[in-house]
């Protein structure tokens, strides 16, 4: 079915993942999927979810550790050639883990999702100190780069007031016209 140039799936029945992994062909332990309570639930997302984050973290790590000890050009090559994701990706990774790593902030006040810290780990000193009440937990990436938007963008509009300011300028030289000639003129009746 397609809605508005997009194609909608069909969601697949809950049951059908039920009791589908355990070890897989590589023998990786896989999660079996098995509602029992929605607490069960909750408790088995959060901890898979801060599972991901320490991943996330190890994966960081090895591209810093790797980046430092490889020859110039060789990094960029292996992460393009050899990794499942873009040089940005990675840089994105090793700042986090450089960031989280420097405990400027203690992990247990940081987002569990690495894009969330990503922003974080991305503020000058000054808006990092200004953002450091804000910080906790449950930030989203919504909140921190909206966030990230006011302090770096303090005073300075948007690209799209533009036309706006435009027309405000010239309406105030307009206005300024008519007050320096009403201003000439009672200079002259003295």
């Amino acid at each position: 079915m397609k809605l508005d140039g997009k194609v909608k799936l069909p969601r697949p029945a809950p049951d059908r993942y039920a009791g589908l992994f355990a070890d897989d062909e590589n023998g990786r332990r896989q999660e079996v999927i098995a509602y029992h309570s929605r607490s069960h639930t909750v408790e088995r997302i959060k901890a898979l979810w801060e599972r991901a984050r320490d991943d996330f973290l190890a994966i960081g790590r090895w591209l810093v550790v790797a980046k430092a000890r490889m020859e110039h050009g060789e990094f960029e090559a292996m992460v393009r050639a050899e990794l499942p994701f873009s040089p940005s990706r990675a840089r994105q990774l090793r700042t986090v883990a450089e960031f989280v790593d420097s405990g400027r902030i203690p992990l247990e006040r940081l987002p569990p999702a690495d894009s969330v810290i990503y922003e974080i780990a991305t503020l000058s000193e000054d808006e990092l100190a200004a953002a450091e009440p804000d910080i906790r937990p449950t930030l989203t990436r919504i909140e921190a780069k909206a966030f990230k938007k006011r302090v770096q963008g303090a005073g300075a509009p948007p690209a799209s007031d533009r036309p706006a300011l435009v027309k405000r300028i010239a309406r105030l030289r307009q206005e300024l016209a008519e007050a320096e000639a009403m201003l000439a003129a009672l200079d002259r009746n003295g």
